[in-house]
């Protein structure tokens, strides 16, 4: 099953949409790290799992959510709370508390992957404000969860970023 993975639009609702457009007919979950500054009763929001950020003021987000794909538990976070702009300890932590081994977060702009403590942990990177080694190229992810987790970014034109893919067992 596809993940598609978005974070950190801020304001930018045309970017969402589209990327929401993209994919509504395929089979895929979406994910949403937040900071999104959108209503939570914004009807785009249907049928995507969302949490708050720290730029999101609408109460109507969750702080965080676990949802289950393909028989993998995965905590969805913005990341702040877990300062993830210092370390992804905490993140990794809160996710094995919740019986987690996956974890989405935002926050930083910077897109990421990597297995910490036996979670993977990964950042989508910004769909508007990208920042770090790929700061001129906004991106999302794909996170296909078969047996094989497969991780690949691509731009907010859709276009795979070809250096960006990865394959994890957990």
């Amino acid at each position: 099953m596809k993940c598609v993975v978005v974070s950190d639009n801020h304001t930018n609702r045309e970017v969402f949409r589209e990327l929401i457009d993209y994919y509504r007919e395929q089979e895929v979950e979406f994910f949403h790290c937040g900071d999104s500054e959108m209503l939570s009763t914004d009807r785009l929001w249907q049928g995507v799992h969302k949490v708050t950020g720290n730029c999101d003021y609408d109460a109507g987000f969750p702080r965080e959510e676990l949802v289950y794909v393909n028989g993998q538990k995965i905590l969805l976070v913005h990341g702040h709370r877990h300062l993830v702009n210092v370390t992804l300890e905490n993140l990794a932590d809160a996710a094995l508390m919740q019986g987690a081994k996956i974890a989405f977060y935002g926050h930083t702009h910077r897109l990421d992957v990597q297995v910490v403590n036996g979670v993977l942990c990964v950042n989508p990177g910004s769909i508007s404000i990208p920042r770090g080694l790929y700061h001129d190229t906004p991106t999302y992810a794909i996170v296909d969860i078969e047996e094989v987790i497969k991780v690949q970014y691509f731009t907010a034109n859709h276009q795979p970023v070809e250096e960006l893919v990865f394959e994890f067992t957990i």
